[in-house]
């Protein structure tokens, strides 16, 4: 089990020796988590990858491999500055993962981490995202 604290960062828990111990950040590292002081969200998909949302952005940490995945998009630099905004994450039946932020839109990954789609708010567009300030909340 995981949890997030401000300034502890990542926490886990091992129930064997029912304790939590503190994962440090590897902020350098591409396979490393990567976080100034918080953990924010966590989101568990279909292959028991956790996502996790941090003041630095978002991490995949794959439990059967013991490593960690800063997903960092250079289409898009707002990827790390959305992340503490990150209201709900959703995996649609094909393995898409939804991230709605509070601010910078709706991202859609498949399921390689690759960022597929940026949805926000085009005035001249009808069909986009229709909140003037592209605040998401949630999507099932």
């Amino acid at each position: 089990m995981f949890g997030g604290d401000n300034y502890l960062g990542l926490l886990h828990y091992d129930k064997k020796t029912d304790q939590f111990t503190s994962l440090p950040a590897n902020n350098g590292l591409g396979f490393g988590l990567h976080f100034n002081e918080t953990i924010f969200n966590f989101f568990t998909d279909r292959d028991n990858n956790i996502w996790i949302s941090t003041d630095l952005g978002f991490n995949v940490f794959n439990p059967s491999r013991q490593q960690f995945n800063y997903v960092y998009n250079s289409q898009s630099p707002l990827i790390n500055s959305h992340s503490e905004d990150i209201t709900s994450f959703f995996e649609s039946s094909n393995g898409n993962i939804w991230i709605t932020t509070w601010g910078d839109g709706l991202f859609k990954y498949n399921s390689r981490l690759k960022l597929q789609k940026i949805y926000v708010h085009n005035k001249n567009k009808p069909s986009s995202l229709g909140e003037p300030l592209n605040r998401t909340w949630c999507v099932e």
